[in-house]
C-alpha cells in the first residue's frame, strides 16, 4: 500500500521521461539508506514516484529543501532522524516477523513490540528540539501522541511487566566457591500501579471465573490486556509508517549526497529562477552537472 501512495499535484508527466533518465536504477544504486555501517533497504517504488513526481506547489519545494538543507548543516539534527528511522524500522520489523511457537514465546514477543512503540513515540517527542524546518513536525507528533491517555497505560503496563516485583535474596557461599544455601529475604510488588492485584483478589477472581464456567489461562488474559492497551494506536501506526516512509526520502537524499561527495563531486540544492527579460531569448546554461550512473556501478 505505501509503494502505491499517491503523492501531491505535479505537472510532471513520468511516462515522458522516467524511463530513459533511468530512475529507477538511480534509485537502486544511489540513495542507499546507511546508518552507522549498517545498510537498509529504503521503498525504492515511493522514493522514485517522489523524484519524477515534484509538487507544483512551489511552497511545498521549499518546505522539503529546508529540511534537506538542514540535515546538510546540523549533524545532530541527521543523527536524531536517523536514530528515529532505526525505531521505526525495529518496530515495523516485531510486527511482520513470524509468530513465536509457545504462547510465553508469543506473549513476550507482544511485549516486545509494545515496548517498540514506546521507544518510537519517546523518540519521536524528545528530538529535534533545534530544528526551525518541518522536522519539527515530527517531534510535535510524538508531544501530541505522548500527552494522551493511550500512551500512559502503554507506559504504565510496560512499567509493570518490567518490574511486577522485586525480590531480595540471600546467598551464603562456602569456602570452596560453591552455594551453601539460598534465601529470599523479602519480595515487594509493584502496587502502584493500575495493573496490580493482590494475591488474595488474583486468586478470588479465577474461582469466580471458574465457576462461571470460564476456562482460560493466564497468557490469554495477558493477551487480552495488551491488545486493550494497543489498541489506541492502531490507527497511528499507518501514520508512524507513513512518517518512516519520508523520512527514508530525506535519509536517501542524504545518501546520494555522501555517495556523492566521496567521489569528489559537489551537490547543491539548485534555485531555478525564470530569466530576466532582456535574457529571455537566451538558452538556459547549467553548468557543473554529472551522471552519477556513469560510476555506480564500478563504485567510482
Amino acid at each position: 500500500a505505501l509503494r502505491e501512495a499517491k503523492v501531491g499535484p505535479t505537472t510532471f508527466d513520468p511516462s515522458h521521461f522516467a524511463t530513459d533518465l533511468f530512475v529507477d536504477e538511480l534509485v537502486r544504486a544511489c540513495f542507499i539508506v546507511t546508518i552507522a555501517g549498517r545498510t537498509f533497504s529504503p521503498n525504492r517504488a515511493h522514493l522514485a514516484n517522489l523524484l519524477v513526481r515534484p509538487p507544483k506547489d512551489a511552497a511545498a519545494c521549499g518546505f522539503r529543501r529546508e529540511i534537506l538543507r538542514e540535515l546538510v548543516d546540523t549533524p545532530l539534527l541527521r543523527s536524531d532522524l536517523e536514530k528515529t528511522y532505526l525505531e521505526l524500522h525495529e518496530l515495523r520489523q516485531l510486527l511482520s516477523a513470524n509468530a513465536a511457537v509457545t504462547v510465553p514465546e508469543q506473549h513476550q514477543h507482544r511485549v516486545e513490540i509494545m515496548r517498540a512503540l514506546k521507544n518510537a513515540i519517546v523518540g519521536l517527542s524528545t528530538r529535534f528540539a533545534s530544528s526551525k524546518s518541518g522536522l519539527s513536525r515530527l517531534r510535535q507528533y510524538g508531544q501530541d501522541l505522548r500527552s494522551n491517555d493511550g500512551y500512559a497505560a502503554l507506559d504504565d503496563l510496560l512499567r509493570y511487566e518490567d518490574g511486577l516485583s522485586q525480590v531480595d535474596v540471600s546467598v551464603r557461599v562456602g569456602a570452596d566457591g560453591s552455594v551453601r544455601s539460598f534465601a529470599l529475604s523479602s519480595i515487594r510488588e509493584a502496587t502502584e500501579s493500575r495493573f496490580h492485584q493482590g494475591p488474595a483478589r488474583r486468586f478470588w477472581t479465577r474461582i469466580v471465573l471458574f465457576f462461571r464456567g470460564y476456562r482460560f489461562g493466564e497468557f490469554e488474559v495477558l493477551a487480552r490486556l495488551l491488545d486493550s492497551v494497543f489498541a489506541p494506536f492502531e490507527d497511528e501506526i499507518v501514520n508512524l509508517f507513513q512518517a518512516m516512509n519520508d523520512i527514508e526520502v530525506y535519509l536517501g537524499a542524504l545518501g546520494f549526497h555522501d555517495f556523492a561527495l566521496a567521489r569528489g563531486l559537489s551537490v547543491c540544492l539548485p534555485e531555478i529562477l525564470p530569466a530576466p527579460r532582456e535574457q529571455s531569448s537566451s538558452p538556459r546554461q547549467i553548468d557543473g552537472l554529472f551522471n552519477p550512473l556513469l560510476f555506480s556501478d564500478r563504485g567510482k
